[in-house]
């Protein structure tokens, strides 16, 4: 019967592991957007820049 069973570990199981991961990089990736996201008036500053001669 040795090495039929899996084995259980303190940390759980790869799935556990897996499942914790992605929700780490989740909440990176949601962290880096939410950080990043222009409020009204940089966005109209930059669109403002970007297409000049539209504005004008």
């Amino acid at each position: 019967m040795n090495g039929l069973m899996g084995e259980y570990t303190q940390h759980g199981s790869k799935r556990g592991a897996g499942l914790k991961t992605y929700i780490v990089v989740f909440a990176v990736l949601l962290l880096i957007l939410v950080m990043t996201h222009p409020n009204e008036e940089d966005f109209v500053a930059w669109l403002a820049t970007e297409h000049y001669p539209f504005f004008v």
